[in-house]
């Protein structure tokens, strides 16, 4: 049930601040933030996206959001709020899932995994912190074969994949879904073991053959 006021600006933004809060905690990774208007969520063809700021610190965010009246906008406009980890980023210590259904969310939250956010009434986006720094095609390997092992989106992998941000509403389905925080967690995952078996958990899944091992740490 979501039970927030729609009409209390102030109760989103705290659900927003909050959120940047603990990102900018754990990383000082620059962000992107984005704006795409309702009907480009059915016909990308309508291209009616707007980049708000780039590279921008996590810490600047909500008041960003917040000087360019994005809760007003998409309140009252059907306005969707993404961000993006910037493409000017050289190094990577969180890792990101999108479209983890109901069914891996009590295994995400077993494994105190590190955030996770609820994006519509059935599904969720998950982030997980990583033991080290790294690259760009680290990281798109490590996020390919989480993808994998969550049933996730393995279409949403890139290392810039927007993501949707806590306060504000998701618009795609109508029913006026609040995005917002569903858990927080401090399991951190280890670089070097995902990569030892990224070989196995993807390329296995690609051929379509049953994983030969699953990764009962992360």
């Amino acid at each position: 049930m979501n039970n927030f006021n729609f009409f209390n600006f102030k109760e989103r933004e705290l659900e927003c601040k909050k959120f940047f809060d603990i990102l900018s905690k754990h990383t000082n990774m620059k962000i992107d933030l984005h704006m795409i208007s309702h009907d480009s969520l059915f016909d990308r063809s309508l291209n009616k996206k707007i980049v708000i700021a780039k590279n921008v610190d996590i810490s600047e965010a909500f008041n960003i959001l917040k000087k360019e009246n994005c809760f007003y906008k998409n309140h009252v406009r059907k306005e969707n709020i993404y961000f993006s980890f910037s493409k000017e980023n050289e190094k990577f210590n969180i890792c990101f899932v999108d479209d983890i259904v109901s069914d891996n969310v009590l295994r995400f939250m077993n494994k105190k995994n590190f955030l996770l956010v609820h994006t519509s009434k059935k599904k969720f986006q998950g982030y997980f912190l990583l033991s080290r720094h790294v690259n760009y095609d680290e990281l798109l390997k490590i996020q390919k074969m989480l993808a994998v092992e969550y049933e996730g989106d393995k279409g949403a992998v890139s290392p810039v994949q927007l993501k949707r941000i806590t306060g504000f509403v998701n618009t795609k389905y109508g029913d006026n879904f609040l995005v917002k925080i569903g858990f927080v967690g401090n399991n951190v995952l280890d670089v070097d073991m995902l990569l030892k078996y990224y070989d196995k958990v993807v390329e296995k899944s690609n051929t379509n053959q049953k994983k030969e091992k699953s990764l009962k740490q992360i």
